[in-house]
């Protein structure tokens, strides 16, 4: 998935406010997802885990070599202020 040039406010979820990806680490697919700026994040949250980004996927390919705004991103209750990664 590629995301470009784009403005993102007030977005809320239980993991992940913006992004969530989730897989098994005997999973052979291979996901990715690519930043292309620039882009802007605000009032993000999660309620439990990974504020703004959820990433538990072991052949997970995330590109965020880009200018990137983020502002208000948070967790209410749990790990990953802005990013959860395992």
């Amino acid at each position: 998935m590629t995301i470009r040039n784009s403005n993102f406010t007030s977005i809320s979820a239980n993991r992940g406010g913006f992004s969530f990806s989730s897989g098994l680490a005997t999973q052979a697919t291979t996901s990715s997802i690519q930043y292309i700026g620039p882009i802007f994040f605000s009032a993000i949250s999660a309620k439990t885990a990974g504020g703004g980004f959820y990433y538990d996927h072991p052949m997970m390919s995330v590109n965020m070599k880009t200018f990137i705004s983020l502002s208000d991103c948070h967790v209410s209750n749990g790990n990953g202020g802005v990013f959860y990664l395992s």
